[in-house]
């Protein structure tokens, strides 16, 4: 984690999406997103950085 800390502290989210419940102004996973859980109504963040 130390070797990778300068580089995560760099990063900045494009795009948060949830599954299961969707909290007050969430977005639900696009259909097309690039991977999906095999149960979408779990409730999961998809972070896109």
């Amino acid at each position: 984690m130390l070797k990778l800390g300068p580089t995560l502290k760099t990063l900045v989210s494009q795009a948060v999406y949830h599954t299961g419940t969707l909290p007050p102004s969430g977005s639900a996973l696009p259909a097309n997103f690039f991977w999906k859980p095999v149960d979408t109504t779990q409730a999961v963040d998809y972070r896109l950085f």
